[in-house]
């Protein structure tokens, strides 16, 4: 099974610190996006031309990809008593995935440049989850 948009409605709506989202993902989107100089001496400035930068727009348009999903998706299971749903249908959630990982569209420190581009290009976020389930 494949939750498309639980992670990231969870995400985003239960994290009202911005900010924090975004000195979480700082270094993964450093590999990416490199940011230069000039624009973080106009952030630092307050530059309010500064973010409507190219190289702003893409940040922000991209960061979202970035971040820390369990505890989200852990939220999301709780919200829809999963735990209760597999008991009720026989089911149980496997240990381990036959078919694809978990998190098969995340951005990781493995993910190649390439990849991110065509994520980017995409409409996946990177908080795509994957599951699978076996019979009890």
């Amino acid at each position: 099974m494949l939750f498309l948009n639980a992670v990231e409605e969870v995400y985003h709506n239960n994290c009202s610190n911005e900010e924090h989202r975004f000195h979480e993902s700082r270094l993964l989107i450093q590999k990416f996006i490199p940011i230069t100089p000039t624009t973080v001496m106009r952030m630092m400035a307050d530059d309010t031309n500064a973010m409507s930068t190219p190289e702003m727009i893409r940040i922000f348009s991209c960061y979202k990809m970035f971040g820390d999903f369990e505890k989200a998706f852990g939220t999301f299971l709780r919200d829809v008593w999963m735990h209760q749903l597999t008991k009720k249908y026989g089911v149980k959630i496997k240990e381990k995935h036959s078919i694809v990982g978990s998190w098969p569209l995340r951005v990781t420190e493995k993910t190649t440049k390439e990849e991110f581009e065509i994520r980017c290009a995409s409409t996946h976020t990177g908080c795509e989850r994957y599951m699978e389930f076996e019979r009890v």
